[in-house]
């Protein structure tokens, strides 16, 4: 295997590491805190949804809240 190769491997080998492993838990940490712990704050009003408390025939659409969601 050439130089430039080793290298690159070596490189790979360090970055896929705990240096992402770090920047990844530490970054969705952030976030989770600068959002105001939206998730956790609504996770009752998500069930509420799936359950289909908000769910009415007459609503137009052409998928239902769960499928909305869901994406």
């Amino acid at each position: 295997m050439n130089e430039a190769g080793r290298y690159i491997i070596e490189f790979s080998e360090l970055v896929w590491g705990y240096p992402l492993l770090v920047l990844l838990l530490g970054g969705g940490l952030f976030f989770l805190f600068y959002s105001g712990l939206v998730p956790f704050r609504f996770f009752r009003h998500s069930l509420q949804i799936i359950r289909g408390k908000y769910n009415e025939d007459q609503d137009p659409g052409d998928i239902s809240h769960y499928q909305a969601l869901s994406t």
